[in-house]
């Protein structure tokens, strides 16, 4: 099990707030509210697993940038998703203490109360009810459908799809479900590849074993971008994840052991992180842009 203290890691994250002019003023506003926290939770477990770029176990190099609102210095990230959570946790007047696990892992921790909060899709109901608190903060986005270019550039409509070698990642490695569903209408298309991950998918189809991949946007156009994959692009085939936030949104997730003033905390300072455009300016730092 891989563990990061985050003090360091925190503070470097952090360096982006202190750039915002207008955030920084919020920050400052908290830091008498957050003596009212619970007296025996001054940390918080936050778990994840491997998903790059939401979520990036063995970290990431960030260069410093400095333009309008979005400045931090040289500093070392560990994806989209834990540097957000991170910074809400901070901004609520805790520590974090980050875990990487698989994703079933994570998911069973968070069930038992093994780790406190996670972060992306992580919706669940159970007999109409959400199965944790959550804290919405992104749209799930789009599939898109990539291909070598000469493939990539003619793809416009489903059924072209039929006549095409199609590699998918498992349904439990994010699947787009309207994809899935459209697939399973079909019965005439089925996937040549189910991968177990996206970097395997991309893989597939840099070595010719699979002609065209459906991947989410964020996670493909990182992947083209970070394996230098030039003769691959995006076709204009694309499919929604849908319109129901609750069912297609990333949420922050936290566990039902966790006191209501903890998570009311939370979710106050995610908004206002929200508001002031931290979470665009940490997307930015991965190359990526907003689906909402």
């Amino acid at each position: 099990m891989k563990k990061h203290i985050w003090f360091s890691t925190v503070r470097s994250c952090f360096s982006l707030i202190l750039g915002i002019t207008t955030l920084w003023g919020a920050v400052q506003a908290v830091s008498q509210q957050n003596l009212s926290l619970s007296k025996e939770r001054s940390s918080l477990i936050i778990g994840f697993n491997d998903f790059p770029p939401y979520a990036i176990e063995e970290g990431y190099n960030i260069s410093s940038r400095k333009n309008g609102i979005c400045s931090y210095s040289e500093h070392i990230g560990f994806g989209i998703d834990p540097d957000f959570l991170i910074a809400v946790v901070s901004h609520a007047g805790m520590d974090s203490y980050l875990v990487f696990h698989p994703y079933a892992r994570t998911k069973s921790l968070l069930k038992n109360n093994e780790i406190d909060a996670t972060a992306g899709f992580f919706y669940k109901e159970i007999n109409g009810r959400p199965k944790y608190r959550y804290i919405l903060y992104d749209m799930g986005g789009l599939t898109k459908v990539y291909a070598k270019n000469n493939v990539a550039e003619g793809l416009t409509k489903f059924r072209q799809l039929k006549f095409l070698k199609l590699g998918v990642v498992r349904e439990e490695y994010f699947h787009n479900a309207v994809l899935n569903e459209a697939i399973y209408k079909s019965k005439s298309i089925i996937p040549a590849l189910f991968a177990n991950s996206y970097h395997q998918l991309f893989n597939a189809l840099a070595e010719g074993r699979v002609e065209v991949v459906a991947a989410n946007n964020v996670v493909g156009d990182y992947i083209l971008a970070n394996m230098g994959m030039y003769e691959v692009e995006a076709s204009p085939l694309q499919f929604s994840y849908g319109n129901d936030p609750k069912q297609d949104g990333i949420y922050i997730a936290v566990s039902t052991a966790i006191a209501d003033d903890i998570f009311y905390r939370l979710k106050k300072s995610a908004q206002k992180l929200l508001e002031h455009g931290y979470f665009r300016c940490i997307q930015e730092k991965y190359g990526v842009v907003s689906n909402n």
